[in-house]
């Protein structure tokens, strides 16, 4: 918790918020868990590690709460689902914060980190839920650009996709604005090969998170199965059915954002 100097203004996180435990920490900033005074429920605010002193520091960092805000639904549209839902956000100290509805763990966290075999129709739920959430957030004129098990969120048996730090709009490509890489393991060709059209990025990692779930070890750039998807090759999936690939994507022909190459 942080300690205040003697005479200073007490913050809004430290008002408004009680303080529980880290969640998480990554290059941007850290994760807590946090209770609110107001209405008792628990939230996990992220907080920036870096100061944001210059307009462009504070609007690349902003660029994740006009994301998640608006995914996050208003009078004329609903909430896009199986994303994790944005509450509040404000810049204090020169950091920003953003409160988010609290998950159980990462994809990552659940099964790659654990050695636990990830069930075929888990895997089916990844891509249909998941795959949901990039049609809407697509057809919004946005791109998450960092999809992967670290970013896809657990919570009561469904699958959020969380983080968009990297989120960018596809209109501001045609304005000279270049938007920032994600994981390099999870990177498609589009990104390789320079951005023009975003949609296929996120549709990519997204494949290659399930392979790497259904692979049940973690993707390296020196794999060879991660090599072969790169050379446009199929990949055969250790004791797996076809249902993975065939019928179980099948029934869901109606989304074509699962419609996936690495299978």
């Amino acid at each position: 918790m942080p300690i205040l100097a003697e005479g200073c203004k007490p913050s809004r996180y430290l008002q408004d918020f009680d303080e529980l435990r880290m969640l998480g920490k990554g290059s941007f900033g850290t994760v807590h868990l946090a209770r609110s005074r107001t209405d008792g429920c628990l939230y996990a605010i992220k907080r920036s590690n870096a100061d944001l002193k210059s307009e462009r520091e504070k609007r690349e960092a902003l660029r994740e709460v006009f994301a998640m805000a608006a995914l996050a639904g208003d009078l004329l549209r609903p909430r896009t689902k199986n994303v994790v839902r944005y509450h509040n956000a404000w810049l204090e100290n020169q950091q920003l914060h953003i409160q988010m509805e609290v998950c159980e763990c990462t994809l990552h966290e659940k099964f790659v980190a654990a050695h636990v075999r990830v069930e075929e129709a888990t895997l089916v739920a990844v891509l249909h839920q998941i795959g949901k959430a990039l049609r809407t957030i697509h057809a919004r004129g946005l791109a998450h650009l960092d999809v992967k098990p670290d970013n896809i969120y657990c919570k009561q048996g469904r699958f959020l996709l969380g983080d968009f730090g990297l989120a960018f709009a596809q209109k501001t490509l045609s304005e000279g604005v270049e938007p920032m890489e994600g994981d390099g393991r999870y990177a498609s060709p589009e990104v390789i090969q320079g951005f023009s059209q975003l949609a296929p990025c996120d549709i990519y990692s997204l494949g290659a998170t399930v392979l790497e779930l259904a692979l049940e070890k973690r993707l390296t750039l020196s794999d060879g199965d991660y090599k072969e998807i790169r050379a446009g090759a199929a990949v055969q999936l250790p004791s797996r059915s076809s249902e993975l690939c065939g019928e179980g994507l099948g029934r869901r022909r109606r989304i074509s954002y699962v419609t996936l190459q690495t299978c």
